[in-house]
């Protein structure tokens, strides 16, 4: 039992440094587009936070007719009521017997390290999996931020290039200095290489997660995400298309909340003694310029609930807060992948 005692007190050890660690280095290389927070939120109320945002009003001032008598337009304080929403996570149970320590006589040092390493990396990418499929559901599904470069006349046009990026990036138009990250799947990478886009640095490596920069000094985060990689047809003609997001700053703000929960199961009755281990807690999800639908988690029914993959995904339960679309987490690209 030393063993296991010695392995719980390493991975708590390590489990602060290393979750901290990785925030950090996510954070900068990717210019803080998804942002996580290193700070746990004391407490959240809930499946979801509301409160007031009053959203801009464009063209309220105009010229002036010191003689004139025309009618001015009303124009409206528009409060639009802004929310984050609070995801929860699990852990699978981990099997952590006492027998098998026994058996393998392992420093569980080394054990521990190992259970760090997948706890954190696995928390981090769960956060990331999730906040590509919000963003899909948001920026991809808004016409003023969305370019569907599949359509285009010219076949060339029609893949991952520098040129289909600048022009999605034009969206913002003058605000397009705002997009400081691009988000897309490997293969698209290597269509740009292929296309002669030079890559100047190698920034960082997270899992499935890679980060480069490119020509302009955007960062390039690749992922083989499945929510930026959309198969249609049929093979052998089949089509692959490519979802490319470019960010601005706190695109994406990720903070857990302070309710990490972890258990340890000992069960009897078998020949030998199980003992397993088990993990709770949340996070709570900022998208810059949009909310989700208050209705799905609203109400005393749905104190506990929170919203589903299913939910996350569906651009029916978002929309923009903002009058302007410059003032939203970003654009997207949706492009073919080149055949081999």
């Amino acid at each position: 039992m030393e063993q296991l005692n010695l392995f719980w007190r390493y991975v708590h050890t390590l489990q602060a440094e290393s979750i901290k660690y990785n925030l950090n280095l996510l954070n900068n290389s990717a210019n803080g587009a998804i942002f996580l927070d290193s700070e746990k939120l004391a407490a959240m109320n809930g499946g979801i936070d509301q409160w007031d945002f009053f959203a801009y009003t464009e063209d309220l001032i105009r010229r002036r007719n010191p003689t004139g008598t025309a009618d001015l337009l009303l124009k409206e304080l528009e409060n639009k009521m802004d929310n984050n929403i609070r995801l929860a996570f699990t852990t699978e149970q981990l099997n952590l017997s006492k027998n098998i320590w026994h058996w393998i006589g392992r420093d569980p040092a080394i054990a521990a390290k190992k259970f760090n390493d997948m706890l954190v990396t696995q928390r981090i990418e769960e956060y990331l999996t999730r906040t590509f499929m919000i963003l899909k559901a948001t920026v991809g599904a808004n016409p003023t931020t969305f370019r569907n470069a599949t359509t285009a006349k010219v076949e060339e046009n029609r893949y991952v290039t520098y040129r289909n990026l600048a022009l999605t990036a034009n969206k913002f138009g003058d605000q397009a200095n705002q997009l400081k990250t691009w988000v897309m799947p490997s293969g698209a990478k290597t269509d740009m290489l292929l296309g002669n886009l030079k890559n100047v640095d190698h920034l960082f490596e997270f899992g499935t997660v890679n980060g480069y920069k490119d020509a302009e000094g955007r960062t390039i985060i690749t992922t083989d995400d499945p929510n930026l990689i959309e198969v249609t047809g049929v093979s052998p003609n089949e089509q692959i298309n490519n979802w490319v997001l470019g960010l601005r700053p706190m695109a994406v703000r990720i903070t857990e909340v302070d309710d990490f929960d972890e258990a340890y199961g000992t069960s009897t009755g078998k020949e030998n003694i199980a003992r397993t281990y088990q993990a709770n807690w949340s996070a709570k999800f900022d998208i810059y310029g949009y909310k989700f639908d208050a209705a799905q988690l609203t109400g005393p029914a749905n104190k506990f609930k929170s919203a589903s993959d299913a939910a996350l995904a569906s651009s029916a339960n978002w929309s923009q807060v903002t009058n302007n679309h410059k003032q939203t987490a970003g654009v997207m690209l949706k492009a073919w992948a080149r055949p081999e």
